[in-house]
C-alpha cells in the first residue's frame, strides 16, 4: 500500500518534474524539486485539514511521527545536497532510494509488530474473560485458589 498509493498520488508531479528538467537546454532542477516538496507540503497540510473539517478522525500517532521523521530526513538531505554540492553525483539520488527502502522496511516491520501486539491483546482479553466467567461460576472457592496461585 505504501508504495502503490504514493506512486499513484505522486506520479503526475514526478513525471511533470522530469519532463521539465529533460525538455530544457539549461534545466532548473531547483524548480522541479521545489514543486515536488511544495506538493508534499500541500498534501500534508491542506488535504489533511480538509479531511478533518469534513469528518474528524483519530490519528495514529506512531505512523504520523514515523512519516514526519522520514519527511524531515528527506528534506534535510535535499537541503544538504543543494547547499554543499555543485553537481549531482550518483550516490546522492542513490541515498534517496536507500532512504525510501528503509522507510518501506520500517512500515512493514511496524505493521507486523502492531499485528502481533493486537493478537496478544486479544488473547489476553479472551483469557481474562474466561477467568472472570470461571470466577462467577465457582464463587469464593476460585478466588481462594487464584489468590494462592499468585
Amino acid at each position: 500500500g505504501v508504495t502503490f498509493m504514493a506512486f499513484g498520488n505522486g506520479a503526475p508531479d514526478i513525471f511533470g518534474s522530469i519532463a521539465s528538467v529533460l525538455s530544457s537546454p539549461k534545466p532548473k532542477a531547483g524548480l522541479a524539486l521545489g514543486e515536488l516538496f511544495g506538493a508534499g507540503i500541500f498534501v500534508t497540510t491542506m488535504v489533511t485539514a480538509t479531511i478533518i473539517f469534513v469528518r474528524p478522525f483519530e490519528i495514529d500517532v506512531f505512523s504520523t511521527i514515523r512519516d514526519l521523521i522520514f519527511y524531515l530526513i528527506a528534506l534535510g538531505w535535499i537541503t544538504f545536497v543543494f547547499l554543499y554540492s555543485t553537481q549531482v553525483y550518483i550516490w546522492e539520488p542513490s541515498a534517496y532510494l536507500v532512504l525510501y527502502l528503509i522507510y518501506i522496511a520500517t512500515v512493514i516491520v511496524g505493521h507486523q509488530l502492531h499485528k502481533r501486539k493486537r493478537k496478544k491483546l486479544r488473547e489476553n482479553s479472551v483469557k481474562s474473560r474466561r477467568f472472570s466467567t470461571m470466577l462467577s461460576r465457582q464463587g469464593s472457592k476460585l478466588i481462594l485458589i487464584a489468590n494462592t496461585c499468585v
